[in-house]
C-alpha cells in the first residue's frame, strides 16, 4: 500500500476499520478464523501488520497458511485507504470552496450595498436638482408674467393716452415708459447671465453625474464577471462530484463482492465435512455456529461498521448538495438583482441624456432671447408669441419631470424593498449555518458512539479469541490422550494374540477382557 498521505491521515477509528480489514482478509486468504492484530507498522510509504488467526494445527499445514498470510495484500483495506483519503480531500476542498463563497457573496453583499448607496446618493442629488429647476422654472414664469404685463401696461399707455394732452408731456410719458422698459430689459439680461451661469453649474454636474454612472457600470460589470467565475467553479465542482459518485459506487460494488465471498466461505467452512474420519474440523464447524448463532455479533461487523461510516458521509453530502443549492439560488437572485441595477442605471442613462436635451434646448432658446432683445421693438410680438410657446413647453417638462419624480420615487421604494429581501435572505442563511452546525455536532456524537461500539466489539472478540484458544488446547489434549489410548489399545491387542497363539482360547478370552477393562477405564471421563 504505497498512499503514504492516507496513512497519516488516519485517526483511531480509521486505524480500528484499517485492522479489522487486514484482519479479515488475512482469515480468508488461510481459510482460518480471526483472532487479532498483532502489530501494524509503517516504514515509509509501506504498511506492514502482523495478524494472528486461530488454525487447526492437524488439518492444515502451518507453512501453507504463512505462505498464503504473506503473499496477502488487501486490495479492501488499500480501497478503503483510497476512499478515506478521498474522502477527506473532498470535505477539506468543500470547507475551502464553501469558505471562499461566503467571503464572494460577502463582498458582492457589500458591493450592492456600495451600489445601493450610490443609488440613493443620486437620486437624492437628482430630486435636488429637479426641485431647484421646478424652483427656477416658477421664478421665470412670474418674471415673463410680470414682463408680459409690463409690456401690455406699456402698450395700453402707448395707445390710450389722451390726444388732449400737449405732444410735450406725451412724449415725456412715452420716455418715461421707454426708460422702465429699458430697466425691464436689463433685469432680464442680468436674470439670463445668472441662468446661464446656472446652466454651467448644471452641466459641470451632469458630467459628475456621468463619471459616477461609469464607474457603477465598471462595478456591475466586475460583480458580472465574478458571478460568472463562480459559477464556472460550482460546474467543476458538480463534475468532479459526479466523478466521485462513480468511484464510490464502484467501491461499494467492490465491497458488497467482498462481504459475499466472505459469507460464502464461512459458509463452506460451516457445512463442510460433518463427520471427523471424513476430515472435518469439529472445532472449526463449532466456532462458526458459535459465531454466526448470536445475531448481535452480526452487527458488529466490519462491513456494518463500513456501510455505516458510508451512510453518515452520504448525510453529510446531502446537507452540503442542500447548501449548495441554496448557494445557486442565492446567486441567481443576486443576478437578477444586478439585472435589475442594469436596466436602472440604463433608465438613469435616458434621464441624463433627455436632461442633456433640455440644457441645449434652454441654450438655444437663451440665445434665441439674447437675438430677440437685440431686435427691433416690432419683433417683440414675435418674442411674445415665442414665450407662450415656451411657457407650453416648459409645462409638458415639468409634467414630465413630475412624472419622472414618480417613477424614481417608485424605483427607490422598490429598492429598499429588495434591501429588505436581501437582510431576510441573510438572516435565512445565518440560521442555516446555525442548523449546519448543529448537525455536525450530531455526527460528532455518532461519531464517539460508534467508537465505543467499536471499542467494545474488540474487547467481545478478545474474550472470544481466550475462550476459542482455551477449547483448542482442551480438544488437542483430549486428542493425545486418545492417541495415547489406542497405541496402548493396539499393544495389548497384539499381546492378546500373542498369548492366544501360547495358551489357547479360554485363557486368551480372560486375558483379553482384562485389556477392554483397563481401555473403558482409561476412556471413562475423570
Amino acid at each position: 500500500m504505497h498512499d503514504e498521505a492516507a496513512l497519516a491521515s488516519l485517526d483511531s477509528r480509521g486505524n480500528e476499520i484499517l485492522r479489522a480489514l487486514l484482519l479479515n482478509e488475512a482469515a480468508l486468504a488461510a481459510n482460518a478464523i480471526p483472532r487479532t492484530v498483532v502489530s501494524l507498522t509503517r516504514s515509509g510509504n509501506e504498511l506492514r501488520a502482523e495478524v494472528q488467526l486461530q488454525v487447526n494445527a492437524l488439518a492444515i499445514d502451518n507453512a501453507i497458511v504463512a505462505e498464503s498470510v504473506r503473499k496477502c495484500r488487501a486490495p479492501t483495506a488499500m480501497l478503503f485507504l483510497q476512499e478515506w483519503l478521498g474522502v477527506k480531500e473532498l470535505a477539506k476542498c468543500r470547507n475551502r470552496e464553501i469558505q471562499r463563497l461566503t467571503q464572494e457573496v460577502k463582498a458582492m453583499s457589500s458591493k450592492v450595498e456600495e451600489v445601493h448607496e450610490r443609488n440613493a446618493h443620486m437620486m437624492s442629488r437628482t430630486e435636488v436638482s429637479l426641485r431647484e429647476e421646478r424652483d427656477k422654472v416658477c421664478d421665470f414664469e412670474r418674471e415673463k408674467a410680470a414682463f408680459v404685463e409690463e409690456l401690455d401696461r406699456v402698450g395700453e399707455a402707448l395707445g390710450t393716452q389722451d390726444a388732449s394732452l400737449p405732444l410735450s408731456e406725451r412724449v415725456s410719458r412715452l420716455v418715461t415708459a421707454i426708460a422702465e422698459a429699458e430697466k425691464l430689459k436689463k433685469g432680464h439680461e442680468t436674470r439670463w447671465r445668472a441662468e446661464q451661469t446656472r446652466v454651467q453649474s448644471l452641466e459641470k454636474k451632469q458630467r459628475e453625474m456621468e463619471k459616477d454612472h461609469r464607474h457603477l457600470v465598471e462595478m456591475l460589470q466586475e460583480s458580472k464577471q465574478d458571478l460568472e467565475n463562480a459559477t464556472e467553479s460550482l460546474e467543476t465542482l458538480q463534475s468532479e462530484h459526479q466523478q466521485l459518485l462513480k468511484e464510490y459506487g464502484s467501491i461499494q460494488n467492490l465491497l458488497n463482492s467482498q462481504q459475499e465471498e466472505m459469507i460464502r466461505l464461512q459458509a463452506t467452512r460451516r457445512h463442510k465435512h460433518y463427520f471427523w474420519p471424513k476430515g472435518v474440523d469439529h472445532w472449526t464447524s463449532t466456532r462458526l455456529n458459535e459465531s454466526t448463532e448470536n445475531p448481535e455479533e452480526v452487527q458488529h461487523d466490519v462491513m456494518v461498521a463500513l456501510r455505516r461510516a458510508y451512510e453518515e458521509y452520504d448525510e453529510l453530502y446531502e446537507t452540503l448538495e442542500s447548501s449548495i443549492q441554496q448557494r445557486r439560488k442565492m446567486e441567481m437572485l443576486e443576478r437578477e438583482k444586478l439585472q435589475g441595477r442594469e436596466a436602472e442605471c440604463n433608465e438613469l442613462n435616458q434621464q441624463i441624456v433627455a436632461l442633456q436635451k433640455e440644457l441645449r434646448k434652454h441654450q438655444e432658446e437663451a440665445i434665441a432671447v439674447e437675438s430677440t432683445h437685440e431686435r427691433s421693438e416690432a419683433e417683440r410680438d414675435e418674442l411674445l408669441s415665442r414665450i407662450q410657446k415656451e411657457m407650453q413647453a416648459l409645462s409638458r417638462r415639468l409634467a414630465k419631470k413630475d412624472a419622472l419624480q414618480q417613477e424614481t420615487e417608485s424605483a427607490k421604494k422598490a429598492l429598499e424593498e429588495q434591501v429588505v429581501w436581501l437582510q431576510q435572505q441573510c438572516e435565512a442563511h445565518e440560521s442555516e449555518r446555525k442548523k449546519l452546525q448543529e448537525a455536525s455536532a450530531l455526527v460528532e456524537n455518532d461519531r464517539s458512539t460508534m467508537e465505543k461500539k467499536l471499542e467494545e466489539l474488540q474487547r467481545e472478540m478478545e474474550r472470544r479469541s481466550k475462550r476459542a484458544e482455551e477449547m483448542m488446547r482442551q480438544l488437542v489434549s483430549e486428542e493425545d490422550a486418545r492417541r495415547a489410548l489406542e497405541m496402548e489399545l493396539a499393544t495389548l491387542r497384539r499381546s492378546n494374540k500373542t498369548l492366544k497363539k501360547i495358551s489357547g482360547v479360554s485363557t486368551g478370552d480372560k486375558e483379553e477382557e482384562e485389556p477392554k477393562k483397563i481401555w473403558e477405564r482409561q476412556l471413562r471421563p475423570k
